[in-house]
């Protein structure tokens, strides 16, 4: 049997991730992002393409001019706004419904993308589990 040295094997929270941000992009603290077909983060908004999902949670602001920028998503639970056309109603909390974005802040039935699944709907908003592996 050969003799294998041990070694310390870095670790981080599982609730982190890190993305290098779109160049000429700005994604707010506390707003939902995506990935874009090159791996870049980008707001949630109407003409941004890539990934279906939402990615996560930006902890603080961040700025791009040049792609050289990297956000600080954070993966969980959060509540966002649910939107007035499109509500999240009672059935979708009961039935385990995917909430989808309509933009960094604001969940509805549709959306632009799927952000997570519906948890849970209180008088202040739609409590949603965001992350990319949460279907």
């Amino acid at each position: 049997m050969t003799d294998t040295p041990d070694r310390a094997t870095p670790q981080r929270a599982g609730d982190r991730v890190c993305d290098r941000l779109a160049p000429g992009q700005t994604i707010p603290a506390g707003h939902m992002y995506m990935l874009d077909d090159d791996g870049n983060a980008v707001p949630i908004a109407e003409g941004n393409s890539g990934s279906n999902y939402a990615r996560a949670v930006a902890i603080k602001r961040a700025c791009s001019a040049d792609g050289d920028t990297m956000v600080e998503g954070a993966i969980g639970v959060f509540r966002f706004d649910n939107d007035a056309t499109d509500p999240i109603e009672l059935e979708d909390v009961i039935y385990g419904s995917l909430a989808g974005a309509i933009d960094g802040c604001t969940v509805s039935q549709g959306g632009l993308i799927d952000v997570g699944k519906v948890l849970d709907i209180d008088e202040n908003g739609v409590w949603v589990r965001v992350g990319q592996w949460v279907y």
